[in-house]
């Protein structure tokens, strides 16, 4: 979303972060690209999906935009990157 026609605010409004994490991965994407926005997170006891599911989840976030799944009622004006939101109604639905 950053450098395209989404403002910081927007994106600050739709994912939900702060102006520092967002910078932060905007930083780490242009120092590492794709691999630097990956969650190091290690996780624990709030797991609410088994790998198996979590494995699932990433495959199908891969192959579909929110817009093919949710149709109009996406979070963003093109449907085109996910938010909490979005990824919270598909994967009640999966």
């Amino acid at each position: 979303m950053y450098g395209t026609q989404y403002s910081t605010e927007e994106i600050q409004k739709l994912t939900g972060c702060s102006w520092s994490s967002l910078m932060g991965w905007c930083r780490s994407y242009r120092e590492e690209g794709i691999a630097g926005l990956r969650d190091h997170r290690v996780g624990g006891n709030r797991a609410k999906l088994s790998a198996q599911q979590l494995e699932e989840v990433r495959e199908r976030l891969l192959m579909y935009s929110p817009r093919a799944i949710l149709g109009p009622h996406t979070q963003t004006v093109t449907g085109q990157y996910w938010t909490v939101e979005d990824l919270a109604q598909v994967v009640q639905r999966w």
